[in-house]
């Protein structure tokens, strides 16, 4: 009696191990996928907290605030008039950079970019300033990730509101 495995029963083997290899792959490959989500989110979360921290501190020290107004209650940008007379202004460029654009005291104009991008399958989507009172104002921002297949899917909201003391 020979000892050993036959052709057929080596086939099953192969067989059954590749189903078996496919499953723990594709078991295994989704987490690298959500991670990679996860990651564009936390930075994207990051961002926009940093560009609420920054605007807080911005408006708490500001004389008054020109636009949004009574007259234009929403708005893609924010005008504040700090104590010293200066006026600045903050808003999304166009490459999705929060930046501020001020003059300084001897009139020459400033443009700096407080919050990089967070990525560069990230944008911003709709940024509105919304008046509610002329020392009141809230803002929101939505970030979008574009996906495999280069469309854009909502990424996280940011919502804050803004009061000058």
């Amino acid at each position: 009696m020979k000892r050993g495995f036959t052709t057929i029963e080596m086939i099953m083997v192969v067989a059954l191990m590749a189903v078996f290899l496919a499953i723990a792959f594709s078991f295994f490959g989704r987490p690298a996928s959500h991670s990679k989500a996860t990651m564009e989110q936390t930075v994207a979360f990051g961002s926009a907290r940093r560009v609420m921290i920054l605007l807080a501190q911005h408006v708490k020290t500001a004389r008054k605030i020109l636009l949004p107004n009574e007259t234009q209650k929403v708005s893609s940008y924010l005008l504040v008039e700090k104590k010293d007379g200066v006026v600045h202004q903050f808003f999304y460029d166009p490459n999705g950079h929060f930046t501020q654009r001020y003059r300084d005291k001897d009139s020459n104009p400033k443009m700096s970019i407080m919050v990089r991008r967070p990525g560069k399958n990230t944008r911003i989507q709709n940024v509105q300033f919304q008046y509610q009172g002329p020392k009141f104002v809230t803002f929101s921002a939505f970030y979008e990730r574009q996906n495999k297949d280069g469309e854009f899917e909502p990424l996280v909201e940011a919502l804050d509101s803004l009061a000058i003391k």
